[in-house]
């Protein structure tokens, strides 16, 4: 076992291992749900007010606080969701472990996955998607040439020295190509 939540296959060999390094909760992944869930919280919060305001029923008021908290849950399970991944590349396959206390594995066949993007931040850690996978570039989302969401596509967020990992997976998928 490379780590918890980690087992290698028969035959299989590990090439890289990699963790999530400072996740922050404004970045690139998260920038969608944030937004989405600042734009909940002001109508949950706002339905709260008005309904209190107006007739005065504390239970209904309950459904706009809801909203809020539902929300403020959302964001921190992703948040720590980010954090706590850890990265292994095999010479069959990418893994990306969410450490919790029952491990969320998200893993992809080499051979299925189109080639890295790459998106380095100014302090040097970077992320690193797959050809249909969303990453930032350039303040923007690309897609990967406009194709759907890649299901089950591993997504290594804040990795130290990206460009040597996405060249270490280039150099796996070579090999599981010939």
């Amino acid at each position: 076992m490379v780590f918890k939540g980690l087992e290698l296959r028969p035959g299989e060999r590990v090439l890289w291992t990699g963790a999530a390094r400072d996740a922050r909760l404004v970045d690139a992944p998260n920038y969608r749900g944030l937004v989405r869930g600042a734009i909940l919280v002001v109508v949950g919060a706002g339905h709260a007010v008005l309904v209190r305001m107006t007739i005065g029923a504390p239970l209904v008021c309950a459904v706009g606080v809801g909203v809020v908290i539902y929300q403020l849950v959302l964001a921190a399970r992703q948040f720590g969701r980010l954090r706590r991944g850890r990265y292994a590349l095999t010479d069959q396959r990418v893994v990306v472990v969410y450490d919790r206390r029952t491990p969320e594995l998200v893993q992809s066949e080499l051979a299925l996955l189109g080639p890295p993007l790459v998106h380095v931040d100014p302090d040097g850690v970077g992320t690193i998607a797959f050809d249909r996978t969303p990453i930032l570039r350039n303040g923007r989302w690309d897609r990967g040439g406009g194709g759907p969401r890649l299901a089950g596509a591993p997504y290594l967020y804040r990795v130290a020295e990206p460009e040597r990992a996405a060249d270490s997976i280039l150099a796996a998928q070579e090999m599981v190509a010939a």
